[in-house]
């Protein structure tokens, strides 16, 4: 339970992290239209039209990948190089940064911000021990991601 971080944080604590997650969203999404970028990346849009079932689809954004995601970067690699001469910051780092690199279905302006929401989920885990709260953070970002998906069909 310890190593993981397996603790609940107080409503006050969540929402805060909430809120600095949201503006963080927000800032993305801002950045991105003034860019020109597309706010959904054309992937996404490619295994939404493409899945077997959506609903599948879905579940494993939202809920499955957090949860496996969370529980090794945050949970398992983070516990173990934050413990080592490394320490904290750069467990917040080097999380953050195999946790984007996986996720090269994206272009690099995609993985940046991933990127930066790793650093985020990081700092989150450091200031709290709570992998609870890194899962619905992760949460609320897939959720939003997939809810701008469905608004772009």
């Amino acid at each position: 339970k310890e190593y993981f971080g397996f603790n609940f944080v107080p409503f006050k604590t969540l929402f805060y992290w909430v809120l600095i997650l949201a503006s963080l969203l927000l800032l993305s999404d801002l950045l991105t239209i003034y860019l020109g970028k597309p706010i959904v990346p054309e992937v996404m849009k490619k295994w939404s039209s493409s899945a077997y079932s959506p609903w599948l689809l879905y579940f494993s954004i939202i809920i499955a990948a957090p949860i496996l995601e969370e529980l090794f970067f945050r949970g398992f690699l983070f516990e173990g190089i934050s413990s080592s001469s490394l320490g904290p910051v750069w467990a917040i780092f080097f999380t953050a940064l195999f946790w984007s690199s996986i996720h090269i279905q994206y272009d690099l302006y995609g993985m940046v911000f991933i990127f930066l929401i790793g650093l985020l989920f990081g700092y989150a885990k450091f200031k709290t021990n709570s992998i609870y709260l890194t899962m619905i953070l992760h949460f609320l970002t897939n959720t939003v991601s997939s809810i701008e998906l469905l608004l772009s069909s």
